[in-house]
């Protein structure tokens, strides 16, 4: 059985590695795709476009800095960035609580998959309302 500090220190070690995780793939991700495609164009190829294209803009999908929009409408240029953090914050806390009871290996193992989740099931979401997040560069 776990003292309660020691599970406060778990969940709190937890957030670190989901934070730490995720501010690195923010940067990493996207510097993949570009060693890749500059190392080996042709096998490169063999990447199908829309998961290159995730993480290439993997940043601006996650934090949506640029915003969403709707027809020719556009919704929060330049904060919804705030928002966003705000909710991968609160996401880095759930993900902590949900995996408190699974040892360290598998806690690092599932960082990505439930970030892709996530961020997934975000867009779907934004797309059944309508939104769609505007990319820099397309």
């Amino acid at each position: 059985m776990q003292t309660p500090q020691f599970a406060i220190d778990d969940l709190f070690g937890t957030f670190i590695l989901f934070a730490f995780l995720f501010i690195g793939s923010l940067f990493l991700f996207p510097l993949l795709v570009m060693i890749a495609h500059t190392a080996a164009p042709n096998l490169f190829d063999a990447v199908p476009n829309p998961i290159s294209g995730l993480f290439f803009f993997w940043r601006q999908l996650l934090l949506i800095p640029n915003g969403v929009r709707k027809g020719q409408t556009y919704i929060g240029h330049g904060t919804l960035v705030y928002f966003a953090a705000a909710f991968w914050f609160i996401v880095a806390f759930l993900y902590a609580g949900l995996t408190n009871r699974l040892g360290w290996p598998a806690r690092l193992a599932l960082v990505f998959p439930f970030i892709i989740l996530v961020g997934v099931v975000v867009h779907i979401l934004l797309g059944v309302v309508g939104l769609e997040v505007v990319l820099e560069g397309l």
